[in-house]
């Protein structure tokens, strides 16, 4: 399976849900999940490549 392909079955706002109702195994505080929220959603999902800059992050 090429590395594209896995990403195509991936449903980014199921993420972002289980993100917000704390259905994920890691702890984080409010901050950490607003940086992961906004990680997921500048992720290319075809190529799997997240780069928002710094900036991006700190204004969202």
């Amino acid at each position: 399976m090429e590395n594209s392909e896995q990403f195509n079955n991936i449903n980014p706002l199921l993420i972002i849900n289980k993100v917000v109702y704390n259905d994920i195994l890691v702890e984080l505080n409010r901050v950490e999940k607003m940086v992961l929220i906004s990680l997921i959603s500048h992720n290319n999902w075809k190529t799997g490549i997240c780069s928002p800059s710094i900036k991006t992050l700190q204004n969202e």
